[in-house]
């Protein structure tokens, strides 16, 4: 809304994300609209290892990541989420 004339006016973009991959397909990195990034990364078989969200400062002032490793069994079942916040330097 213009404050002088008081008439409002409309302003549109595009907002894109863009999304990394690696050899099997699968997503490595993805970087939104604000430029904002997380990441996956997989062993050599293809699961998941780790994953690190998108980055925030927290109650301290320190920018973390939201960070999941992910580790499995013989069986090739998750056996534990580990969730942290790593912290970027």
């Amino acid at each position: 809304v213009n404050s002088t004339t008081g008439q409002t006016s409309t302003q549109t973009s595009d907002a894109v994300t863009r999304y990394s991959y690696n050899g099997l397909g699968k997503v490595t990195e993805q970087i939104n609209a604000e430029g904002q990034k997380s990441s996956i990364h997989y062993d050599l078989i293809g699961r998941e290892t780790r994953k690190e969200g998108i980055a925030f400062t927290d109650y301290r002032g320190q920018t973390v990541r939201p960070t999941t490793d992910i580790e499995y069994n013989g069986l090739d079942q998750i056996s534990r989420n580990i969730q942290s916040k790593k912290q970027v330097i």
